[in-house]
C-alpha cells in the first residue's frame, strides 16, 4: 500500500552554506547533513508517519517525489499492462446501505438482518457472474437512527464478522471486493473501506479523510460520531491494477483525488451515501483521465474520458449492477509525440484504436486481446501524459527550490 496525505506546505531554508533545514507544515525543522543532495523532511503527525527524501537533482519519475505543495508523487516507472475488459459489480443498495430506504416501492424499508442477507445475496451473485471487482455501499450494512447514531449492527474491527464474511465470498469466487464499514478502532469510530483481494486477504483499508462536518451550530453531522482519518490517501495493488478509494463527502475535496492520481491510481472507487450519478465524478475522471466506480444508489461508472458506461441491473437482482471497464488505455499528450503516435498507428492499423484524437491528448487502446499498448508505447519512445505532466511539475518545482535560475537572458 502506498500512502500519503495532503494539506502540507513544504519550505526549504538555507541559513548559510551547508546549513539547510526542511520545514514541513507544522513539523519540526530537520537539519541536513553537509554536502546535501537529498532533502529529508519529517511531517507532523496529522499528515502521516515517517519521512521522505527529495532528490533535488532528479529529472525523471523513477523515484517517489514530494513537491512544494506537499503532494506525494509515485515513482511508478513504466506503465505495465493492466486488465482489459474488467467487470465491476456495484452492490447499489442506496445511501448508507439498504436500511436507509424510505419505504418506497423502489427502496422498501427493511431490517438490518434483511439488508445483510440481501447484500450478501447480491455479492454472491456478482461472484457467480465472474466479477473482477465488487463494491459495497458506504456504511454497509449499518442502520442510522434519528440524529445519525448507528444502531445495528454495531461498529466492529477490520477482523470482525462482517469483513470475515465478505472475505469468504471474495475467496470462494476469486473476486476483489471493496467493503465499507463503520470501524471500531480501539474505541474510536471511523468510516472505513476495506480492500480485499481474490484470495480473501485484506490488502489494506482507507478511512474517510473528510467526514461530514455538519450544521453550522454543530448539533448534527457525521463528525459527531466518526473521527477524521489521519492516515491520508492510499492506493492498493490488485491484479486488475492500482485502485484508490475515497468515501462520500471526500468528493468535495479535489486535493484527495489529485493525491490519488499522483500515487498512480488506475481506478477511483467511490462508495457513497449520496445518490449517483454525481457530476463531480465525471469531472474527476476526465481531469485525471482515470475511471470512477461510484456506488450509492443506483450506482454509476465513468470511464477515463468522462463518459458514463452502461450499468444494467442483473435479472432478479434490481440493485446489483455491472459494467465492463477497459483499464489498458494509454493517454498521451500531443507535445513531442505526434509523429511517433502517427507512425505507431500506421504500423499497427488493425491492432491499435485511437479512441480520443485530441487536442491535447490521444487515447490509445488495444484493438485485439494479445496487443500490449504498454509495450508499443515504449517501443516507439512515446511518453505517457502522466509522465510528461509529472516530469514538468517536478522539474519546475525543483527549480523554484534551487532559486529559479531560468528566464534570465
Amino acid at each position: 500500500v502506498m500512502v500519503w496525505s495532503v494539506a502540507a506546505l513544504l519550505t526549504v531554508s538555507a541559513r548559510h552554506a551547508g546549513a539547510v533545514e526542511c520545514h514541513w507544515g507544522d513539523g519540526e525543522a530537520v537539519p541536513q547533513p553537509p554536502g546535501w543532495q537529498n532533502l529529508t523532511c519529517t511531517p507532523p503527525s496529522i499528515i502521516g508517519v515517517g519521512s521522505v527524501s527529495i532528490d533535488l537533482g532528479a529529472t525523471t519519475l523513477e523515484s517517489d517525489y514530494l513537491d512544494v505543495q506537499g503532494f506525494r508523487y509515485s515513482g511508478r516507472g513504466k506503465a505495465g499492462d493492466r486488465r482489459g475488459n474488467t467487470t465491476v459489480a456495484l452492490i447499489a443498495h442506496g445511501a448508507d446501505g439498504c436500511t436507509a430506504c424510505s419505504g418506497s416501492p423502489l427502496c422498501p424499508k427493511i431490517t438490518p438482518a434483511q439488508c445483510l442477507n440481501q447484500t450478501l445475496t447480491d455479492l454472491i451473485k456478482a461472484g457467480e457472474l465472474g466479477a473482477d471487482l465488487a463494491v459495497l455501499p458506504e456504511n454497509w450494512p449499518m442502520q442510522e437512527s434519528e440524529g445519525g447514531a448507528v444502531t445495528d449492527p454495531p461498529p466492529e474491527s477490520l477482523t470482525g464478522p462482517l469483513i470475515a464474511t465478505v472475505a469468504g465470498v471474495a475467496r470462494k469466487y476469486r473476486m476483489n471486493v471493496v467493503a465499507p464499514i463503520r470501524e471500531d478502532r480501539n474505541g474510536k469510530f471511523f468510516n472505513t473501506a476495506v480492500v480485499i483481494n481474490r484470495d480473501g486477504t485484506i490488502v489494506g483499508h482507507y478511512s474517510k479523510v473528510f467526514p461530514v462536518w455538519g450544521s453550522a451550530d454543530r448539533t448534527e453531522g457525521e463528525i459527531l460520531h466518526v473521527a477524521p482519518s489521519e492516515e491520508g490517501v492510499k492506493v492498493f495493488e490488485l491484479d486488475i491494477g492500482r485502485i484508490a478509494v475515497m468515501i462520500c463527502f471526500d468528493i468535495n475535496f479535489a486535493e484527495l483525488w489529485h493525491q490519488a492520481a499522483a500515487l498512480g491510481a488506475d481506478l477511483f472507487v467511490w462508495p457513497s451515501a449520496m445518490k449517483t450519478p454525481d457530476p463531480s465524478t465525471y469531472g474527476y475522471a476526465r481531469i485525471h483521465r482515470i475511471p470512477v466506480v461510484a456506488v450509492g444508489f443506483p450506482g454509476d461508472v465513468v470511464d477515463s474520458t468522462g463518459l458514463q458506461l452502461a450499468t444494467p441491473a442483473v435479472d432478479g437482482h434490481p440493485k446489483l449492477r455491472t459494467a465492463v471497464l477497459d483499464l489498458t488505455g494509454a493517454w498521451v499528450h500531443w507535445d513531442y509525440n505526434i509523429p511517433k503516435v502517427q507512425q505507431l498507428l500506421k504500423d499497427h492499423l488493425t491492432e491499435v484504436t485511437l479512441q480520443v484524437a485530441g487536442p491535447p491528448f490521444y487515447l490509445l487502446r488495444a484493438a485485439q486481446p494479445n496487443v500490449s499498448i504498454a509495450a508499443l508505447v515504449e517501443a516507439y519512445g512515446i511518453e505517457l501524459a502522466a509522465s510528461y505532466i509529472g516530469r514538468s511539475r517536478r522539474g519546475i518545482n525543483i527549480q523554484r527550490q534551487l532559486g529559479n535560475s531560468f528566464g534570465t537572458p
